[in-house]
């Protein structure tokens, strides 16, 4: 083999040699092809041209013996100057043309004649135009039939030249296919010759390059024979194995494999004695060192693919490509923080357990569980704190459940638990009782004691035919009932809630097009003077006309729209609406009988940086003077970030217009930051008013210092949801300024509460 190696470079150089030979050759008959063809065209071309001038000349000669006839024909008296002028350039353009004709290097018979014909016909036709002589009958013959001879000679000689014509191109056509023919073939050859010289060169210098790749790869090749020993190891065994390939291929190679890997190893050898073929297929082997990598191994059987007698294996380190995909693996199914599963392997796992069902009479149940209160913690403490705080409630949710059953984190501060084979629905009941209570225990974190609590929704199901999507978004809206029934419990899942959820979605998607559809109305609710019943203003409240449903109230769709951010064109709209409708009253209102619009804003349009600009460009497009409006923000959102509140507060109050604090008492508002806030009115909820008109204990304390407060701040007062005469005496009695109520006005169209507004104003001035 090595001798076949070292001849293959002096056959190549030949076949090189030749295939140069070749191409000159072919070269030199191309051209002798092109330079001939060439020659032939264009003496064709040239006898093309010749009858092509033949032809022009004798229609310019019969064209000219017709008018010199036609002259001569006319009777002399007719024959002007003019005529006779004409009939001598026709002759002198006739000798021209047999002059030209003449010049033609060979003249046909035919056309000797025409030519002498013509000849003698002009000296008699210039003798005769000389005299002003009428041609005779015969002549007139005469010079018609030498005319049809012209015309002969001049179809005969295009005729010649059309075929000459032809004759050029298709010879052209053909000497070029010939060259073409030629060297298409002489390159397939040359291809050919060149392909065979390269193979025969590559053939060399493949087996030097193979041998060095063998010699030189960071891979491992070694053969074997029938009996499974080593007949070759590549230098890289000294990586794999620690051992030079000396050593490797003296040992047994079962030696190197782990116990575990023993039967797929033989398994293979076995496979390729069968089939020609194996692998790919991971071993463990053992290194010098004592430890342990993982090669990759595939087998060929060279008895089969050539005239070897061995099989070669090609094996590669993969250790630490294997651990990454381990790596990988977790990442993908296990949540980094806590350890638990994340969101792909819960819901695989409770796939899985769906499927069980079909064969079990036991059912499943999925908690979903949500922290209370936890983005306080990363707000307080920073987000390590808040690391730390769910990887000790992770622990204890794990701790909760049975060792078989799921834990799972699905982000934030989310937990699911999927409850397998249960024989009693009550105790996934029990589960959710011993999370409530392990996660109310104090954490400590950071030296700090704190406490959180958790909302649990629980959904148990029996049916193999639900999905694992059905459950957890059933368990989620478990959860947020139980958020909203107050927190820190455990609600089980009902259809009636999903019904809801539904609906609550259907709300959400109509809304988006209920501006569109002026689906939307406001109406006004009167605020009154306690000491004389003098309506003083109005507030705004939305209410939506929705064309299935009907009227549906504010609860039913606000909180959506703050969810989806409708709140904010929703919001803008009634700023407006309800800016028009205020300078509409003020028009045909009484001098000094204006009455302010009170419009209540929401915690996302007060964190909103469009907030000011909206309300400024209200007031401009309505012309109402800022006096008149009154911005309402629950106290509440005024406590959720005060910083921010305060300095849009400040905003806004610079637009001239007047802040409430709607349902005060509510909030758990520092009288600190009460100091510091741009309010003017303070709105009190009603359940203070109820409570002190009922002699509830303490009620009236409540309500005598709220008054007193406002007073101190220089704030006004009104008392809402005041529906009967004695709540409003009392209120009255204890220092309170305004109200509304039902006692006054329920909300109302625009029109209705005009016409209520207008009477109540008279009444008042009459009395």
């Amino acid at each position: 083999m090595r001798e076949s190696a070292e001849g293959l470079p002096h056959k190549a150089a030949r076949s090189s040699r030749y295939v140069g030979m070749v191409g000159v050759l072919l070269t030199a008959v191309m051209i002798l092809a092109a330079v001939g063809g060439t020659a032939i065209t264009y003496r064709l071309g040239q006898s093309a041209e010749r009858e092509n001038a033949l032809a022009i000349n004798a229609f310019d000669l019969e064209g000219a013996l017709r008018q010199i006839s036609g002259n001569l024909q006319l009777p002399s008296s007719e024959q002007t100057t003019s005529i006779q002028k004409d009939t001598q350039s026709l002759i002198s353009a006739g000798r021209q043309s047999i002059g030209l004709i003449r010049s033609t290097a060979t003249l046909s018979p035919l056309t000797k004649r025409a030519v002498e014909r013509t000849t003698a016909y002009l000296d008699s036709a210039e003798v005769d135009a000389r005299a002003h002589t009428s041609a005779t009958p015969n002549e007139v013959r005469s010079a018609d039939a030498l005319g049809d001879l012209v015309d002969q000679v001049a179809t005969e000689a295009q005729g010649s030249a059309n075929a000459a014509s032809v004759d050029e191109r298709t010879g052209g056509i053909a000497i070029l296919l010939v060259v073409l023919a030629l060297v298409a073939a002489g390159v397939h050859w040359q291809g050919r010759q060149r392909r065979r010289s390269a193979v025969i060169a590559s053939q060399a210098e493949g087996l030097a390059e193979f041998e060095a790749m063998i010699e030189n790869s960071s891979d491992l090749f070694f053969l074997t024979d029938a009996a499974n020993r080593t007949l070759y190891c590549s230098p890289s065994a000294a990586r794999f194995f620690g051992m030079s390939a000396a050593e490797v291929c003296d040992a047994p190679i079962d030696q190197f494999i782990h116990d575990d890997d023993l039967v797929k190893a033989t398994d293979a050898f076995d496979a390729v004695r069968a089939f020609g073929t194996a692998g790919p297929l991971d071993l463990s082997v053992r290194h010098h060192d004592g430890g342990w990598r993982t090669i990759e191994v595939m087998a060929n059987d060279l008895l089969l693919a050539s005239s070897g007698h061995a099989v070669a294996w090609h094996t590669r380190d993969v250790t630490d490509r294997r651990a990454l995909e381990e790596q990988l693996t977790r990442q993908a199914f296990e949540d980094p923080l806590t350890g638990l599963a994340n969101r792909a392997l819960f819901s695989d796992r409770l796939g899985h357990a769906l499927s069980r069902l079909s064969r079990s009479t036991r059912s499943i149940a999925v908690l979903m569980l949500d922290l209370d209160g936890f983005k306080s913690i990363n707000d307080s403490m920073g987000h390590d704190a808040g690391d730390e705080a769910l990887r000790e409630i992770a622990a204890r949710i794990s701790g909760a459940a049975r060792p078989g059953d799921t834990v799972g984190r699905l982000g934030g501060d989310e937990f699911t638990i999927l409850l397998e084979e249960l024989d009693d629905a009550t105790f996934a009941n029990e589960v959710a009782d011993r999370v409530l209570e392990l996660v109310r225990q104090p954490l400590l974190i950071q030296n700090v004691n704190l406490r959180v609590s958790a909302s649990i929704g629980i959904v148990v199901s029996d049916a193999y035919e639900s999905t694992p999507e059905a459950l957890m978004r059933d368990a989620d809206i478990a959860m947020y009932r139980a958020k909203a029934d107050g927190r820190d419990r455990r609600v089980a899942f009902e259809p009636a809630m999903h019904a809801r959820a539904t609906k609550q979605l259907q709300i959400s998607q109509d809304l988006a097009h209920a501006l569109d559809r002026d689906e939307l109305a406001l109406y006004y609710q009167a605020i009154v003077d306690l000491d004389d019943g003098t309506p003083q203003g109005v507030e705004a409240l939305i209410r939506w006309h929705h064309r299935d449903l009907g009227l549906v109230a504010p609860n039913d769709f606000i909180s959506i729209a703050e969810q989806n951010g409708l709140i904010l064109p929703i919001g803008r709209w009634v700023l407006e609406r309800a800016c028009e409708q205020a300078v509409a009253w003020h028009s045909g209102s009484p001098e000094g009988q204006k009455l302010t619009m009170s419009v209540n804003v929401s915690g996302r349009q007060l964190n909103h940086d469009s907030l000011v600009p909206d309300v400024r460009r209200a007031l401009a497009v309505s012309g109402l003077d800022p006096q008149y409006l009154i911005l309402e923000v629950t106290e509440s959102v005024v406590m959720s970030d005060i910083d921010m509140v305060i300095r849009r507060l400040n905003e806004l109050k610079e637009l001239g217009l007047s802040i409430a604090i709607d349902d005060f008492g509510t909030g758990y508002s520092s009288l600190a930051y009460l100091r510091q806030l741009p309010v003017d009115i303070l709105k009190i909820d009603k359940a203070f008013i109820d409570a002190a008109a009922s002699g509830d204990p303490g009620g009236d304390a409540i309500m005598r210092a709220i008054v007193h407060l406002s007073e101190g701040l220089h704030l006004r007062t009104i008392a809402e949801g005041v529906e009967d005469a004695r709540q409003a005496l009392h209120i009255k009695a204890l220092g309170c300024q305004s109200a509304q109520g039902f006692l006054f006005s329920r909300p109302m169209p625009p029109d209705e509460i005009g016409v209520f507004l207008a009477a109540s104003t008279r009444m008042a001035i009459r009395s």
